[in-house]
């Protein structure tokens, strides 16, 4: 049986509800100021990831099996942002953007261990 105050759950449900919030947000704002291809894909993969984050909540809280499939897709989508952002908006170099996916990967799979660990059994 889960204890009341789960600090796996609590720092889950921060993780999801933050950037879900923040990805969504700016994804959308984001949107009106693309003028490019890449913007326009950057724009759309970072609301991708905000909707999962949000999906993701309701999923943990009540131990969707389908969460697994839910953070999976969430991992691309984050990483294909954390990779076109800085080449998209910045105009940074390919390398750059690949270095930002390696390193947005790494660290969403960290989140993702989080949320395994607070994930309810199905």
């Amino acid at each position: 049986m889960r204890s009341r105050f789960d600090p796996w759950l609590i720092l889950s449900l921060i993780l999801l509800a933050g950037i879900g919030m923040l990805g969504t947000w700016n994804g959308i704002n984001d949107l009106q100021d693309a003028e490019t291809r890449l913007q326009l894909a950057a724009c759309t993969a970072q609301v991708g990831y905000g909707l999962l984050s949000l999906i993701a909540i309701p999923g943990l809280l009540l131990g969707w099996r389908g969460l697994k499939t839910i953070l999976r897709l969430w991992l691309v989508a984050i990483s294909i942002t954390g990779g076109l952002a800085p080449v998209a908006w910045g105009d940074a170099s390919a390398g750059t953007g690949i270095a930002a996916l390696i390193l947005t990967f790494a660290i969403a799979l960290a989140i993702i261990w989080v949320v395994r660990r607070a994930q309810v059994a199905p």
